[in-house]
């Protein structure tokens, strides 16, 4: 009896075995595909510094005279933040920045012949922020992105001039929002899930603007303010 009961335990557990080898295999499910690496949006914070000029141009009563630069430089710090689409190795890109800056500087301007002894002027000049709105185009490889730039600019530009005719002293002070535009570069690399760092070069131009001095005859000054800024910074992407 009990060879009876086995026997038929085999052959039942044969048949299973049988049947499950009809049956037709189980679906497999496609890879899933991780998320392009800089794809979405981010935020961070940078550090750096600047040097520039503004470029003056003096006249008085409509006659040209020599032209000379004031030298600027400073600390600059902020935010941006952005998005990335990334389609291969190639990322498209929006990034928005605001910068506190401290770039500013000086200058006397040299002797106005025919008049030397009787009139002087200064100059001085300062950039308390400036932002930018930009496109950005990189290149992928690994963890790291090479990326161009380039876009508006605005900025606020503190002047103070003097101009000394023999006894009498007009002065100009003023504040203005100028409008520019930029164009720079950087590289930009992964340091761990979420986060990157960057290094990154803009220029600056936020243009000429001219300041004229109501005396007799009248003095004008056009200065061209430009600024090269070099910054680095963390991201975190979301």
């Amino acid at each position: 009896m009990r060879r009876i009961f086995t026997a038929a335990l085999s052959l039942l557990a044969l048949g299973s075995a049988a049947a499950a080898a009809d049956l037709p295999p189980a679906p497999q499910l496609p890879p899933v595909e991780a998320a392009p690496a800089w794809t979405g949006f981010y935020a961070g914070l940078n550090v750096g510094g600047a040097f520039g000029s503004s470029r003056n141009a003096f006249s008085i009563a409509g006659f040209g005279l020599p032209t000379f630069n004031t030298p600027l430089q400073g600390v600059v710090g902020g935010g941006e933040a952005g998005y990335n689409w990334q389609t291969g190795p190639w990322v498209l890109g929006l990034e928005a920045s605001f910068e506190g800056s401290g770039l500013s500087g000086s200058r006397t301007a040299p002797c106005l012949a025919p008049r030397c002894g009787a009139l002087a002027a200064s100059y001085a000049q300062k950039l308390p922020w400036f932002g930018t709105l930009r496109p950005r185009i990189g290149y992928a490889f690994g963890n790291w992105l090479l990326y161009a730039t380039g876009g508006g600019a605005l900025g606020q530009v503190d002047t103070n001039a003097t101009a000394d005719v023999g006894s009498f002293v007009a002065t100009d002070n003023r504040s203005q929002t100028r409008s520019g535009w930029t164009l720079g570069g950087g590289v930009e690399v992964e340091l761990a899930p979420g986060w990157s760092a960057k290094i990154e070069y803009l220029y600056v131009d936020l243009g000429s603007r001219t300041t004229t001095f109501l005396l007799n005859p009248p003095i004008s000054n056009a200065s061209r303010f430009t600024a090269n800024v070099i910054t680095a910074g963390v991201n975190y992407h979301f």
